[in-house]
């Protein structure tokens, strides 16, 4: 009977082990997030409706990464220094309320909305598409140079 309680212990402790979060931290820790060899640091929206797509990049900042939001003929949509982690549930880039910065071409509801800080899920289809959304809001991308 004792051996069957450390049994069940030991795989309970592995089990909440695999439940960890695996957080990138630079451009080569970020592939190994998505399971990919490659990732690319700039994507550009696919299916902007007003012709100004979107330009996200993650570029290292101060051993971490950074994610900025552009929007095209706007200026900045969103900028900060995030986490992000896959933890099994997928992968989640968050900013926290004091390293959000919004530009002036953030819609005043995405000021709002993201004011305290944002959580977005980031789900890599290929290579070839990103998809990113937060609550109210999602949108494609594609990798560019």
């Amino acid at each position: 009977m004792k051996t069957l309680i450390i049994a069940l212990f030991l795989s309970a402790l592995s089990s909440s082990k695999l439940a960890l979060a695996e957080c990138a931290t630079d451009l080569n820790s970020l592939a190994a997030v998505f399971h990919t060899e490659e990732f690319s640091s700039r994507w550009v929206e696919t299916g902007a409706r007003d012709g100004q797509p979107l330009v996200v990049t993650i570029t290292p900042e101060r051993g971490g990464l950074f994610l900025q939001f552009v929007k095209t003929g706007a200026g900045l949509w969103a900028s900060g220094t995030a986490d992000i982690c896959n933890d099994r549930g997928g992968v989640t880039a968050t900013i926290s309320g004091d390293q959000i910065k919004l530009g002036p071409a953030a819609p005043f509801l995405l000021r709002m909305g993201m004011g305290g800080g944002a959580t977005f899920r980031l789900s890599l289809q290929g290579s070839s598409s990103l998809q990113i959304s937060a609550s109210g809001w999602s949108g494609r991308f594609a990798p560019s140079r």
